[in-house]
């Protein structure tokens, strides 16, 4: 079958057509034709145009009559193996076939069973890419109807691989053009939802399209879509003159459909923040038009671009011209006044635009406008939940439109304070750009307000943007006159930003004005700001010693300038702290001007210093003098003192060791029949002769001022820990046989445990009168003796107790406390806890409540049977009297677990509508896991405890609710409700965690052939509404079905958060596969699809392969 190249064309045609005819003809007789067809192969790789030509003829005629996929197969082929020009050969005769059988191309799609065409766009090569476009231009302008009507069907995957895909083909532009020629509306819509903007090449290519298609057809669609193109524009620095010369020769298009005003305005506000100063004068321009001349705009989206126009006129740059409309329309927005429900008003919820789902500009715009519009009193706390700072973070602009037009209204001043104070959280966390641009309308608000809390509140927040000119500058101009107090307190506040601002604080603060020293709030806000350089950055408190030295003798010498001096006292506190100074010649500077000092909060201050001295220690003789000095201060000051005076004295104390005080340091009134011991002639006296014995602490509990008896107890259970910790296992050991001792005589006469002991029981045992003290004053010490200590008392015959404990209930209970620490230890006080707790019934209120006070040792110390059988008693009246939380607020013996989560379990079941979630959260998770419980009281108990995150397994909490309903169908609607309540309140428990194992479990459940549509739908109602809820858009939320027309949108911010970078495929590709599932119902493939198209253009799918599977899952579905 040999042929010469010199052949004529009528002779190679005739050749084929005889090689045709004898495959034909063995086709029709059973017979072999490889042969045949292997050399019409090897003719569809000839490098001779006219063999290939004709080769291609035979393999179409072959397709069309005997074996459509052999031909196509063998067409492919040679596709993929054509090393010459011969490639438009071969496109025409594949495009012959597949339109000769239009029928057999609609399963085609990207990458399984892949359109033949789309094998052209493996090499992106101008001359191929040129060709198809040619070929795709004449299916669109094909003379056969069929063909025409049927040519999107064809060629979808290949125009969407075109179109849509991450690589740009060079003729892109035309093959749109000729889309958009022939007037496929849904299709046109489908291209321009999926084509992604990831870089300034596919940006300036979609805004073309987009221009493109308003040419064919001007509508409001077209409008929007290129506004939101034009922001695509701004974000990547490209010319947006154009675009805003379209927009504004189109605005008869938004004035005939007044309702898309809002939307078109936010978008524009947007765009004003972000565009290159070049293309603000055209932007301006526009605005103008719309609000000024249509009288366009609701009032926060006016001042939205307000807030724009305010950072336009600080930097001006090379606008000079244009400043004169810029004032303008400044003026005009802040002379607009906020009507409630005006007569006419704009409702962008009326809009019927579908397209907008494809478009997260548009959409977020949509939802934000309808989220102002539809709220006149909008409620945005102080403090932002995580979900409430993402979505707000990505909407500050919001917030500002917000903040301007409060101040300017001068209305509602909290929710003022808290958008002001959000918006600065919000710039912190984000980049320095918006940092930057929220100063000029800062300054702005405090030029314009007249109000004095706005002033100060605006000063104060400024100086957390950082140590810019302009906030140096404004603050450089308070600095004199009545203002420099206000100028210390905002250095300071700029100082812990910069620290760089340091040198002009401390101007502020030495410069010294003839009217400083009648200025007694000067004053103390001087030394305030003194005690905060000292306390965070203390080696600069060396410059200011002579400054704080001075204020606090003008103090001191001042009846009413209480406030200077302790403060000044606190400085010098944190500078001895810090070994910036000495702290014994302080003492001797300050000790005398404060010796007769009265003022409490100088009192304070003072002890707060004396108390310092311990960690100063030193071995050596001028210290021991100085400390004892010391020492000897404060107990005068406990001694003579006033109540105030003697408490701080007696916290002050705290800060020594007990065992370094000695005898002679204890004033006489609290060692009474305890002399001090006399030397021998010519010897010192010994300082063990010198200890101070338990009895002291005795003295000083009997004797104190009744006010300040609390305070002096606690000064004795801190020593007594200190003794406790020192005492060894022989103080706890009792002889085989022995019975417990009947006092602590083995102790040393130092120890406060024996005096205080055997000052219980003198009071328990004695008969005379002269002997008996103050109840309160026995109470006391039994509370110092009932505390919890490293470890319990030595062991002792407890049973005195028996003869206190009837002398009225505050002893009653102290007793009780007592033997319940020392019953794990002491027989006669584990007698005295089973006999009293044996003795409680229900009717015994007061008992009860003493019992349920010190639960926890009861629990340890009492017999488990004698246990059971109070709470079972007790029980009822512990629920009744709202005390149970007491029942279950400590840790339980492992060996009362089982008893106690049975007689729980047996009352929450009985009494569940009686008892609050707040006993539930009480009770050990290990516990509750043991407790039966309705399906709907464990909802809402288990999810008011994750909120606190009470348990250490609160994801698989969580999810054994989610799968139990699955199974049961009893309270879905109730969990929805209390998973969104959970997510949205709470800061404790790990959403991103629970849903990526949510998502996992998820999937495992679909893969089950028995999974209906009903429980399909309550999974993805479930990963719908978590989705919504940690976006943030569930403040857009006003009734449940807005869950769903927010999911997308909450998809895609949620994939701009970095904090969920690590999930964001996971959560694709559940979506992808919800939508190939065969349970999914229509309209959550759309509901997913649109996800998908709001998110295309996150990283994710910046890889080919994965950006085609997603394609090919929009064609399939």
């Amino acid at each position: 079958m040999e042929l010469s190249t010199n052949n004529s064309n009528l002779f190679i045609s005739n050749h084929f057509y005889k090689v045709f005819k004898t495959i034909t003809d063995k086709k029709a007789k059973n017979e072999s034709i490889a042969s045949e067809i292997e050399w019409l192969n090897s003719q569809l790789m000839s490098e001779n145009r006219k063999f290939c030509e004709n080769a291609c003829l035979s393999i179409v005629l072959f397709g069309k009559k005997h074996d459509f996929g052999f031909a196509l197969n063998a067409l492919i082929s040679a596709f993929s193996r054509i090393k010459n020009d011969n490639f438009d050969l071969l496109t025409d005769a594949m495009m012959d076939l597949l339109l000769k059988n239009l029928n057999e191309c609609q399963n085609f799609q990207i990458l399984e069973k892949p359109h033949p065409l789309i094998l052209l766009l493996k090499e992106v090569e101008t001359t191929k890419l040129m060709y198809l476009s040619i070929k795709i231009d004449d299916v669109f302008n094909s003379s056969n109807k069929y063909v025409k009507e049927n040519c999107i069907k064809f060629l979808h995957p290949v125009l969407l691989t075109i179109l849509c895909s991450n690589v740009i083909y060079p003729e892109s532009r035309n093959i749109w053009r000729t889309i958009v020629e022939n007037g496929n509306k849904d299709f046109i819509q489908e291209i321009i939802s999926l084509r992604r903007v990831t870089s300034s090449a596919s940006c300036i290519l979609f805004n073309s399209m987009i221009i493109l298609k308003m040419t064919f057809n001007y509508n409001l669609e077209s409008v929007l879509l290129l506004i939101s193109s034009t922001k695509r524009m701004a974000e990547y620095s490209l010319d947006v003159t154009t675009n805003i010369k379209i927009i504004k020769e189109h605005t008869n298009i938004i004035e005939s459909e007044p309702n898309s005003s809002n939307l078109v305005l936010l978008i524009l506000a947007e765009i004003l923040h972000i565009c290159s100063i070049k293309y603000i004068p055209i932007l301006v321009s526009l605005l103008d038009h719309l609000i000024v001349n249509l009288n366009f705009g609701h009032i926060i989206i006016l001042h939205m671009i307000l807030d724009g126009l305010i950072n336009t006129l600080a930097y001006p740059s090379f606008m000079t011209k244009e400043m004169q409309i810029i004032e303008k329309l400044v003026n005009y927005i802040r002379g607009k006044k906020f009507i409630k429900n005006p007569v006419k008003q704009t409702k962008t919820i009326n809009l019927s635009i579908d397209f907008v789902q494809g478009d997260k500009h548009l959409l977020n715009a949509y939802n934000i406008c309808t989220y102002i519009e539809t709220n006149q009193q909008l409620q945005i706390r102080d403090s932002l939940y995580e979900h409430e700072k993402f979505f707000w973070n990505k909407n500050h602009l919001v917030l500002r439109g917000i903040f301007h037009a409060i101040y300017l209204e001068n209305s509602d001043y909290k929710l003022w304070k808290n958008v002001l104070k959000n918006l600065i959280e919000i710039s912190k966390s984000s980049n320095e750009t918006m940092k930057s641009s929220l100063v000029m309308p800062l300054l702005f608000c405090l030029a314009e307000s007249f109000d004095p809390k706005v002033k100060v509140c605006v000063l104060q927040h400024l100086t957390e943007l950082g140590a810019s000119s302009e906030i140096f500058n404004t603050i450089k101009a308070l600095s004199t006159g009545m203002l420099r107090s206000m100028t210390i307190d905002l250095y300071v506040r700029l100082w812990k930003i910069e620290p760089r601002v340091y040198p002009f604080l401390h101007k502020s603060l030495v410069e010294k004005s003839s009217l400083d020293e009648e200025d007694t709030f000067l004053k103390i806000i001087r030394i305030a700001a003194i005690k905060e350089i000292c306390d965070l950055k203390p080696h600069h408190g060396s410059d200011l010693v002579s400054l704080i030295s001075q204020i606090l003798n003008e103090s001191i010498d001042s009846k009413n300038d209480d406030v200077s001096a302790a403060l000044s006292i606190d400085s010098i506190s944190l500078l001895c702290q810090n070994h910036i100074i000495s702290v014994t010649s302080t003492w001797k500077a300050i000790s005398l001007s404060t010796r007769y000092e009265k003022r409490p909060r100088v009192i304070k201050s003072l002890c707060n210093f004396l108390s310092n001295i311990p960690q100063f220690r030193r071995n050596n003789q001028e210290f021991e003098i100085f400390n004892k000095e010391i020492v000897n201060r404060l107990f005068h000051m406990i001694e003579w003192g006033e109540t105030y005076s003697i408490q701080c004295a007696l916290i002050a104390l705290q800060s020594w060791n007990y065992d370094l005080f000695t005898l002679d340091m204890i004033p006489d009134t609290y060692r009474e029949n305890i002399p001090l011991p006399q030397p021998a002639p010519g010897m010192e006296v010994s300082i063990l002769d010198l200890e101070v014995p338990g009895e002291c602490y005795v003295q000083l509990l009997t004797k104190i001022d009744v006010n300040a008896r609390k305070t002096a107890g606690e000064l004795i259970s801190h020593y007594i820990k200190q003794e406790i910790a020192e005492y060894r296992s022989g103080n706890y050991i009792v002889k085989e046989g022995q019975a417990e001792p009947v006092n602590y005589k083995n102790l040393p006469k130092q120890s406060i445990v024996k005096a205080l002991t055997h000052f219980i029981i003198q009071q328990a045992t004695t008969k005379k009168e002269e002997k008996i003290v103050n109840s309160e004053i026995v109470a006391e010490a039994l509370h110092i003796l009932s505390q919890k200590y490293s470890r319990p008392l030595p062991p002792l015959n407890w049973s005195f107790l028996h003869e206190l404990i009837h002398k009225g209930l505050n002893i009653k209970e102290k007793c009780i406390a007592v033997a319940a620490k020392q019953a794990v230890i002491s027989g006669t006080a584990k007698r005295l806890i089973d006999n009293f707790l044996v003795s409680i019934n229900e009717t015994m209120h007061d008992n009860i409540e003493i019992a349920l006070k010190i639960l926890a040792d009861i629990c340890n110390g009492a017999s488990s049977d004698i246990l059971k059988l109070f709470i079972e008693k007790t029980c009822t009246c512990a629920i009744d009297e709202d005390k149970i939380i007491n029942l279950l607020s400590h840790e339980k013996d492992v060996t009362n677990r089982e008893n106690l989560a049975m007689i729980i379990s047996t009352f929450i079941n009985r009494n569940s509508s009686e008892i609050s979630v707040n006993v539930i959260k009480a009770i050990p998770s290990n516990i509750l896991n043991m407790i039966h419980l309705m399906s709907a009281e464990k909802i809402r108990y288990r999810c008011e405890i994750l909120k606190e995150s009470l348990v250490e397994n609160s994801v698989s909490w969580l999810n054994e609710l989610i799968i139990e309903q699955l199974n049961k169908n009893e309270c879905r609607e109730l969990l929805m409700s209390s998973l969104e309540n959970l997510l949205i309140n709470t800061t404790k428990f790990p959403k991103k965690k629970w849903l990526s194992e949510f998502i996992i479990l998820s999937s495992s459940k679909m893969v089950e052939k028995n999974l209906t549509k009903e429980d399909l739908q309550y999974i993805l109602d479930i990963f719908i509404t978590s989705i919504v809820a940690i976006s943030g858009h569930c403040i857009l939320i006003k009734q449940g079905s807005d869950r769903y027309q927010l999911f997308s949108s909450s998809v895609e911010l949620i994939s701009q958060c970095k904090f969920y970078d690590d999930i964001i495929g996971n959560i694709i590709e559940f979506i992808l596969y919800v939508q190939s599932h065969e349970a999914t119902s229509d309209e959550m493939i759309k509901i997913f699809k649109n996800a998908i198209v709001l998110s295309k253009d996150h990283t994710y799918f910046k890889k080919l392969s994965v950006w085609q599977k997603t394609l090919q899952a929009f064609i399939s579905r």
